[in-house]
């Protein structure tokens, strides 16, 4: 017996199960008495780390390994010897057929078959792609059959639900009515009742919170006429799940099945701008599928579906309302309603082609005509447009001439040119894209094609010209001087207050001058030198200490500057600008020299000064540090969604732009502006904290806490977290600071957690022995320890002080989101308090951090 069942010493749990059961009780009998192609074939199967059943015998007593027992689901272990057809009778009206046939001696191999099992406590949908072999016993008959299967039950439900998105998106991104969608749904041209049962559509009234169903598939509309609570996904606008379905419909039959579904899910109809639902979309839930992460994903995008459809007919109706005012309006108004229409700009020496682009615009645009590229030029200096639409040949300047002088002038060189020409061929097209203009259109061309283009292109300069506005005002937020110089002149285009200041000029005195030219007592102070070295070598160049005699409202003065250069790439890697970032550190440098001086006269003063040398060095260091990463932080992350909206800005005007949609390219434009607008709200939330200008009051910290914990409520609910807080005391505090500080602590415990977090917040006075071991807290106050302790992903310790360091992540992005500003805002905000923040963690072990802050 021993030496019979050696082939189970190594077959893993399933070894151990069937080497400990009674097999006597089957018709396979004792192992002793297995024949050799069995206890062979039950080897094979064991040491296979493929799913892998064995049904022996005209029983068909089932034998599988460890990977097949995830397919039995709750059926195991009762299923380890239990007969083949009888194990899954669920199964064999679609594989039954199949099986037959390998007892007669004849492979199968199926792929992707649907089925349902009874696995897991109710009949649940399931793919299969599975193969059934006979094996041969002694006698050279089938003794049994060898059954290896793969489930593929996530795939092909992934590419189901997949296409019933695109379909139903199709089918209702279309309609340009309410009305239209709800015969769209009504219609049910396709068949999503396998992972829709049924789908309710309630619009929700205007004024009051009553509701009304207006569309319904898979039910009855009288039956779905029931009265349903949205209080709850009112008050959240995240999709919610019922799981009472009885109490609404009864015992009413309806689905694909015959039994009903038991839950749905109500998914909020969102309009683009509006703060309240339109309605909600009650969908049910498959009763033969859990409803699962991957579920629950496949309906929040169906609601966004809806979403995006009725948005779309939301903008239509307001688009129509627009189109029917303008067209009320007397053509006679025209000229007094261009403000509000993009103006486009014709240069075309022929007057019959000028006029007939004229007809196809004017319904759209603002048009203006140019005989030539000088009279072109003539307009351009009164009165800039947003587009031109230029002739190449032409008598006076040609188009080639014109867009050289477009180009050459910082205040007309971001104009977009499309040229017309006649000319042919793919050399044509390039030597017009060479010579800087935007896009090239070959005549004859439909009026079409025309659209497109100039429309493609005015959506661009609108979407870069806000993402630039979105860059002047964090200029203007910003904490420090900045200026911006664009082309060999060094042409003032943008300047902050702060830089405005520094020079003592007003913006209209030096916009859109040479540095030179606005600020002449520069040219001998070596300013030109630097900028050159800067644009010359495309790097970036701080100066040290800089001493410089400015004539600052009309009066001489000495001050002292620490300014960082920075080279502005285009899209073609050229240098097209330096940004100077000047910090003014006269009062640090004279702390410093204070300091030395009187540590020099009054001995008796050494340590005193020494202490306000220290902090103005200290001071000043950490204002080039934050100088820098703010620098960084302007010339890269917030250009680098710049440089993609111009990059798809480019490939959507590429040689097939007209003939293929540019929807793709403008969203993703689109959302490389939505991410350029997080980091800037970020970064403007830590600029206001270096200003520190906030009122400090009295604050109850369990008010503040009480207050996150409100707004984080769907981030706990969802990642399900256990949070525990103690009694938090009153401090003297800037309340928004103090919300700031939990909210970035508690939601970093939530973010780079990979489990249930579960965050536990305790404070305590700190004790003086104590007291002493913690770096920068004052001797005569007295302090509290407040702690945050989570049991996320940690990091490793010798990490621990670069955690607040702006921008500094430890993990990728893609597993972890963030912009990398959180840690840093608690930071400035508990040394805007007096206090002091450290962390210690260990790698996936949790974190810990201290948050030290004075007793009121």
């Amino acid at each position: 017996m021993k030496h019979r069942d050696q082939f189970l010493a190594r077959g893993g749990e399933m070894g151990r199960l069937i080497k400990s059961m009674d097999w006597s009780a089957t018709s396979l009998g004792p192992i002793e008495c297995w024949p050799q192609s069995l206890i062979t074939t039950v080897s094979l199967c064991l040491a296979s780390t493929f799913p892998v059943l064995i049904a022996w015998g005209p029983d068909t007593i089932q034998i599988y390994n460890d990977s097949y027992r995830l397919v039995c689901g709750d059926k195991h272990p009762m299923s380890m010897g239990q007969s083949f057809r009888v194990c899954w009778e669920t199964a064999l009206p679609v594989v039954g057929d199949a099986f037959t046939r390998g007892q007669s001696g004849e492979g199968t191999y199926i792929k992707d078959q649907r089925m349902f099992l009874d696995r897991n406590g109710y009949l649940e949908e399931a793919f299969m792609t599975f193969s059934f072999a006979p094996i041969r016993n002694e006698a050279g008959e089938v003794g049994g059959i060898f059954h290896t299967v793969t489930e593929t039950t996530d795939k092909v439900l992934a590419a189901r639900r997949t296409q019933v998105l695109r379909d139903l998106s199709t089918l209702i991104g279309k309609a340009e009515t309410t009305e239209k969608i709800c015969e769209a749904i009504l219609g049910k041209t396709i068949d999503f009742s396998c992972d829709i049962p049924f789908l309710l559509l309630y619009q929700l009234d205007s004024k009051v919170n009553n509701h009304c169903v207006i569309a319904a598939a898979g039910i009855d509309a009288d039956t779905a006429g029931v009265n349903w609570s949205f209080d709850e996904a009112l008050q959240s606008l995240q999709p919610g799940v019922i799981t009472d379905l009885g109490s609404h419909f009864g015992h009413i039959p309806f689905g694909p099945y015959p039994e009903a579904p038991h839950s749905a899910v109500v998914l909020p109809v969102n309009i683009a701008g509006e703060q309240r639902p339109w309605g909600f979309v009650v969908a049910g839930v498959s009763a033969r599928r859990t409803l699962d992460e991957t579920y629950l994903n496949f309906y929040e995008l169906l609601g966004n579906a809806f979403s995006i459809a009725f948005s779309n007919v939301h903008a239509y109706e307001q688009a129509q309302q627009r189109n029917d005012a303008l067209a009320a309006i007397d053509k006679a108004q025209t000229a007094a309603n261009s403000p509000e229409r993009a103006h486009v700009l014709i240069v075309d020496n022929n007057a019959d082609m000028r006029n007939h682009l004229a007809r196809l615009l004017e319904k759209y645009y603002y048009i203006t005509t140019a005989k030539n590229g000088l009279e072109a030029l003539e307009q351009v200096e009164r009165k800039k447009p947003d587009l031109i639409l230029s002739d190449i040949m032409m008598p006076v300047m040609n188009g080639k001439d014109l867009l050289e002088r477009l180009r050459g002038n910082l205040a007309t060189a971001q104009i977009p040119v499309i040229f017309l020409s006649a000319r042919t061929g793919g050399e044509a097209r390039i030597d017009g894209l060479e010579a800087g203009a935007d896009d090239y259109l070959v005549k004859p061309f439909s009026a079409v094609e025309l659209l497109t283009k100039v429309k493609s292109h005015i959506r661009i300069l609108k979407l870069r010209n806000h993402a630039e506005q979105q860059l002047k005002n964090l200029f203007e937020q910003a904490p420090v001087a900045i200026c911006l110089l664009k082309g060999l002149l060094m042409n003032i285009e943008v300047a902050n207050e702060i830089q405005l200041q520094y020079w003592g000029r007003a913006a209209e005195e030096v916009m859109q001058k040479p540095l030179l030219e606005a600020l002449p007592e520069l040219k001998s102070q070596g300013m030109e030198g630097m900028i050159e070295k800067a644009y010359t070598s495309g790097k970036r160049y701080i100066t040290g200490e800089l001493p410089l005699k400015i004539i600052r409202f009309g009066k001489p003065e000495d001050i002292i500057v620490r300014i960082t250069f920075e080279p502005l790439y285009e899209e073609n890697g050229h240098v097209s600008g330096i940004m100077c970032v000047t910090n003014d550190i006269t009062f640090f440098v004279a702390a410093r020299e204070a300091a030395r001086n009187y540590s020099d006269k009054l001995e008796q003063h050494v340590e005193d000064r020494t202490t306000a040398l220290k902090v103005a060095n200290e001071e000043l260091k950490r204002t080039n540090r934050e100088l820098e990463d703010f620098v960084f932080m302007s010339s890269h992350d917030l250009q680098e969604p710049l440089r993609k909206i111009q990059t798809f800005g480019n490939l959507a005007m590429s040689a097939e732009a007209a003939r293929q949609p540019v929807r793709e390219y403008l969203e993703k434009m689109i959302a490389s502006a939505s991410r350029m607008s997080g980091l800037i709200k970020d970064l403007l939330t830590y600029s206001k904290l270096n200003k520190n200008e906030d009122l400090f009051i009295e604050t109850d910290l369990n008010v503040v806490m009480k207050n996150v914990l409100r707004d984080l409520e769907p981030d706990l609910k969802k990642r399900k977290a256990h949070i525990e807080i103690s009694p938090l005391p009153r401090i003297k505090a800037v309340p928004l600071q103090m919300n700031q500080l939990f909210h970035n602590l508690l939601d970093n415990s939530l973010k780079f957690n990979d489990q249930e977090p579960v965050i536990r917040v305790s404070v305590s006075i700190l004790s003086p022995e104590k007291q002493a071991t913690v770096p920068k807290l004052e001797t005569d106050k007295r302090y509290y320890e407040l702690v945050f302790r989570d049991n996320g992903i940690g990091f490793e310790q010798k990490y621990a002080d670069q955690v607040f360091t702006i921008f500094k992540r430890l993990v990728r992005v893609s597993d972890y989101p963030g912009s990398g500003i959180g840690l840093t805002i608690c930071r400035k905000v508990v040394l805007n308090h007096g206090g002091y923040i450290y962390p210690e963690s260990q790698l996936n072990e949790g974190c810990t951090f201290y948050v030290y802050l004075p007793v009121l």
